[in-house]
């Protein structure tokens, strides 16, 4: 009977990635070997221990959701069981009451990814909406300000012609020599009366 399984794998950390890719691509083709199905593969990668396996503090982690014959089973975990760079794995059956609740949490987590997306699409809308609108208001003032530039042009040398000659002003620095020389007090004549 196909049932739905959960792999949890704490791989050793000293292999490379390439390495790493081997051992789950080997785990996944003994799985498909035995007529199951690799539903989803969630690597987690390289986390702390709570104590140390092999003399390791770390280990790369990855979980597996799988279908698979439950007559396969003890296949699986004797394959699992002589693989070198796995320091645990932990096989467990899946009830299909927990996977209707998944589905549905992950339908819903869906469909709220969904709906933020379509508002997030709106709001980016708007937003271009409104700076379209700013730059033709822009564009217009601008044309506005090229006209009356051009107008100001074609009306400045009319504006010129027709204008009556203006008397010259005189300047504050021209006037001030004369301000200087009538403010200055006249000294008075020394007095006869001292000769006597």
């Amino acid at each position: 009977m196909i049932r739905e399984y959960e792999l949890g794998l704490v791989i050793n950390p000293d292999l490379t990635d390439e390495q790493l890719d081997n051992q789950i691509l080997r785990i996944g083709q003994s799985v498909e070997g035995q007529g199951g199905q690799i539903v989803k593969l969630d690597r987690w990668g390289r986390r702390r221990l709570a104590y140390a396996i092999e003399h390791h503090r770390d280990g790369y982690y990855a979980f597996m959701s799988m279908r698979v014959d439950s007559r396969a089973i003890r296949e699986i975990e004797n394959f699992l069981g002589v693989q070198e760079g796995i320091m645990r794995h932990m096989l467990t059956y899946i009830d299909p009451r927990v996977l209707v609740e998944r589905r549905r949490r992950e339908q819903e987590e869906a469909a709220r990814i969904a709906a933020r997306a379509e508002a997030d699409a709106e709001r980016a809308a708007a937003f271009a909406a409104n700076a379209a609108a700013h730059a033709a208001a822009v564009a217009a003032q601008a044309a506005n300000v090229e006209h009356a530039a051009s107008v100001a042009e074609v009306a400045a040398p009319a504006a010129e012609e027709s204008a009556p000659a203006a008397p010259t002003a005189v300047t504050a620095a021209d006037e001030a020599p004369a301000a200087e020389t009538s403010a200055t007090p006249e000294m008075p004549e020394p007095s006869s009366t001292e000769e006597a």
